[in-house]
């Protein structure tokens, strides 16, 4: 909620942001929190180099995890695989229904009650890659789980 009332009016502070190694970073410390639901965090891939601001960065990430960790089913995986220009977050939890699919980027839509939140992190997520170049997509896995691909 922070990032998005600041959005307009926060310095931006692009340089070139190593993804494999911020994704790192985030599989950790989402790994502890996804540890209380027994949902593992797996990371995978390569250097994927990017010129960014450091805060979009970090809030594309986070909330694409957060999602991952909120929706997973107990005892679930969530994969992350960077590679030479793409970034895939896979889960394996409720799934996105096809009507819900067109909406889910829009400001205060939520596709599930379920876990909580406003309504503002995949639109942010979408923002930050309009912003920046980035095509972002969400595959077909209703009811079983969620992949969202950055494409840098």
């Amino acid at each position: 909620l922070t990032y998005y009332l600041q959005r307009e009016t926060q310095r931006k502070n692009e340089e070139w942001i190593d993804f494999f190694e911020l994704c790192k970073e985030k599989a950790a410390f989402y790994g502890k929190l996804g540890a209380a639901k027994n949902i593992s965090v797996s990371l995978d891939g390569e250097s994927l180099l990017y010129c960014i601001d450091t805060t979009a960065a970090a809030r594309l990430i986070d909330n694409l995890l957060s999602n991952a960790i909120k929706y997973s089913k107990q005892n679930g995986n969530v994969n992350i695989t960077v590679s030479q220009n793409t970034i895939e977050i896979d889960d394996d939890g409720i799934g996105i229904d096809k009507a819900s699919k067109s909406q889910i980027f829009e400001k205060f839509k939520r596709a599930t009650t379920a876990g909580g939140g406003f309504g503002l992190g995949l639109y942010i997520v979408k923002t930050i890659c309009d912003d920046y170049k980035i095509k972002i997509e969400l595959a077909e896995k209703e009811g079983a789980g969620s992949k969202f691909r950055l494409s840098f």
